[in-house]
């Protein structure tokens, strides 16, 4: 069954540029959504905004170029960095519009074009045989172009992650491990997520 799935995902993708498909593939997901809210008891006729959003939306394209390298230490350690661009037309933002006094809409909508250059860096840590860690960041400076709801869209700002990671494994069926991830706020067509 998975590789029909995937046959099938494929050979969507294979012909994306192909409107017929695209269109029939939104029909799908739309028709999807409204059957499934109707048999959670949804009342579909409230969410007419939201629903219709999924139809309207274009599919993103993204444009990547990455250069990374990567260097073998003494110990099974590692350090790398990459280096990044990407462009994305049609980027995808969720975003808010008002219903009425007591109802905020959450939808998804196309508000313009993106663009992100930046940088990750990363380190795997083995200073012992049963401890490895992992330290990485990424920095990127993100701008998002475009319209939404009659307004016009022009953010940037510096985007960045922090992850950390430790293992301490005692013998083959127990370890301990501890995890630290940050993401500091991200632009967003309406302001910021944090």
């Amino acid at each position: 069954m998975s590789k029909i799935v995937s046959d099938r995902i494929r050979n969507i993708y294979e012909n994306i540029q192909d409107k017929t498909i695209v269109e029939d593939l939104k029909k799908q997901i739309y028709l999807h959504e409204v059957n499934y809210l109707k048999m959670i008891g949804v009342d579909i006729d409230s969410l007419k905004e939201e629903m219709d959003s999924i139809v309207e939306n274009r599919v993103e394209f993204i444009d990547l170029v990455e250069l990374s390298v990567n260097k073998k230490t003494k110990g099974g350690n590692s350090i790398f960095a990459t280096g990044y661009y990407r462009n994305v037309k049609n980027v995808v933002n969720r975003v808010n519009t008002i219903y009425n006094d007591t109802i905020l809409n959450r939808i998804y909508s196309n508000v313009g074009d993106a663009k992100a250059i930046g940088v990750e860096l990363g380190a795997y840590l083995k200073p012992a045989k049963n401890w490895s860690n992992f330290i990485g960041t990424n920095i990127y400076n993100y701008k998002i172009d475009g319209e939404f709801d009659n307004r016009q869209i022009n953010s940037k700002a510096i985007v960045y992650s922090i992850n950390l990671n430790s293992t301490l494994s005692f013998g083959k069926k127990a370890s301990l491990q501890f995890t630290f991830n940050y993401l500091s706020k991200r632009i967003t067509a309406q302001g910021e997520d944090s």
